[in-house]
C-alpha cells in the first residue's frame, strides 16, 4: 500500500494528468511523491514533508498541509538564518586568477574540436536515418550501422 513516484507528471498531456490525479486521489495507501508541479501537488497531497533550507541549524523534516504553508515557512526560515550585518564577516577580495596556458596536446585538441563535433553529428544523422528504414526496423539484429 505504498507508491513512490519521482516526477510522475513529466511529459504527460492534460488528459493523462487528470487520470493520474484521479487515480492517486482514490488510492487508499500512502504515496511518496516528488514533483515540481505545484498544482498537481496541491490536488493530490494531504501532507507535505519538507527539508530545512540549506544552512539551517535544524535538520529535521517539517510537515505541512499544503504548498502555500510550506512557502510561507520557507521565507521565515530564510529570514531567521540570514546573517546580520554585524555578524557577517568582511571578506577580502579574491586575487585575480592566474591564466593557465594550454599544453600543446590540449591546444591541438581544441583546434580539432569543432570538426570532430561536426563529423560525429554527421554520423549520428546517418545512423538515425538508417535505423528508421523499414528493413532495419523489422530486423534490428541485422542492422550493424556501418
Amino acid at each position: 500500500n505504498l507508491l513512490i513516484l519521482d516526477e510522475p507528471t513529466n511529459d504527460l498531456d492534460i488528459a493523462t494528468l487528470n487520470v493520474l490525479e484521479q487515480c492517486l486521489q482514490e488510492f487508499s495507501g500512502a504515496i511518496i511523491l516528488v514533483t515540481h508541479d505545484r498544482y498537481f501537488l496541491d490536488q493530490v497531497a494531504t501532507q507535505l514533508l519538507a527539508f530545512p533550507p540549506l544552512g539551517s541549524k535544524d535538520k529535521a523534516l517539517t510537515m505541512f498541509s499544503n504548498f502555500t504553508q510550506w512557502e510561507e515557512w520557507l521565507v521565515e526560515q530564510v529570514d531567521l538564518n540570514r546573517p546580520t550585518k554585524a555578524s557577517a564577516k568582511i571578506e577580502e577580495p579574491l586575487a585575480p586568477a592566474k591564466k593557465v596556458k594550454l599544453t600543446f596536446k590540449e591546444q591541438h585538441e581544441l583546434e580539432k574540436m569543432e570538426r570532430t563535433i561536426h563529423e560525429a553529428e554527421a554520423v549520428l544523422s546517418r545512423l538515425t536515418q538508417e535505423s528508421s528504414l523499414p528493413k532495419n526496423m523489422s530486423n534490428a539484429v541485422s542492422f550493424d550501422g556501418s
